[in-house]
């Protein structure tokens, strides 16, 4: 069985594209697993329309709060 990763990673978190990457090397080295990053979808550049119509939206339950010190907002939930 063949098993390929998808790192997920905001865009304009360009900080923390390192990170990204890093977790993709570590796929490769454990399992020589092929992967690569996606582009996450960014909740802050959509409209509070779109958001709403957005398909999971509601998904969690409780909804989805960024962690203490995230320093990227999050739209609303």
């Amino acid at each position: 069985m063949e098993v390929h990763a998808f790192v997920l990673h905001l865009v304009r978190a360009s900080a923390r594209r390192e990170n990204a990457q890093a977790l993709l090397a570590d796929t490769r080295e454990i399992g020589d697993m092929k992967g690569e990053i996606w582009p996450a979808v960014d909740d802050g550049a959509m409209s509070s329309t779109d958001l709403s119509a957005s398909v999971g939206a509601a998904l969690f339950d409780p909804a989805y709060r960024p962690a203490p010190g995230d320093d990227l907002p999050i739209g609303p939930c």
